[in-house]
């Protein structure tokens, strides 16, 4: 009951939470900048799933946030719909 009160909210919330963690995720990694080593690269490459797979690091921030607005808008459609309660 309590989740589909902010399921509305999930088309918009999703892909900001997205959008943040990759921006979070690039800005580490561009800390380590003078020396980047494989093992930096690799997990900045393993924190961009599933839009690396397809992609380049940029667009697949992008692509993440697009799927996360799909998912979103999906899951809030979802909540719109109550169960049938059974006599």
């Amino acid at each position: 009951m309590a989740l589909r009160k902010y399921s509305k909210h999930l088309a918009w919330a999703l892909p900001l939470m997205v959008f943040l963690f990759d921006f979070v995720d690039m800005q580490w990694m561009f800390s380590h900048e003078p020396g980047l080593t494989d093992e930096v690269v690799m997990r900045y490459q393993l924190l961009l799933l599933p839009g690396i797979l397809f992609f380049p690091p940029l667009p697949a921030i992008l692509f993440n946030c697009v799927l996360a607005g799909l998912i979103g808008a999906v899951a809030s459609w979802l909540g719109k719909f109550r169960p049938r309660s059974t006599p």
